[in-house]
């Protein structure tokens, strides 16, 4: 699965989560491509994260 996200100052912060579950997060930055790689665990724990936040969202929408 690959996702990005375009930040206000143009750049895009692109998020790939392999067959084995390892999410990497880059983005460029001072001209070079910043590479962060999660193993499975922190992996699992940010999508956790993020699904709380989109539910949340959604909640808050819903009032």
């Amino acid at each position: 699965m690959r996702a990005s996200i375009s930040e206000p100052d143009g750049t895009t912060i692109e998020l790939h989560r392999r067959h084995d579950n390892v999410i990497t997060i880059s983005r460029a930055v001072a001209g070079s491509r910043v590479t962060l790689t999660l193993e499975p665990a922190l992996a699992q724990l940010l999508v956790d994260h993020i699904n709380d936040l989109l539910e949340g969202e959604q909640h808050d929408m819903d009032w």
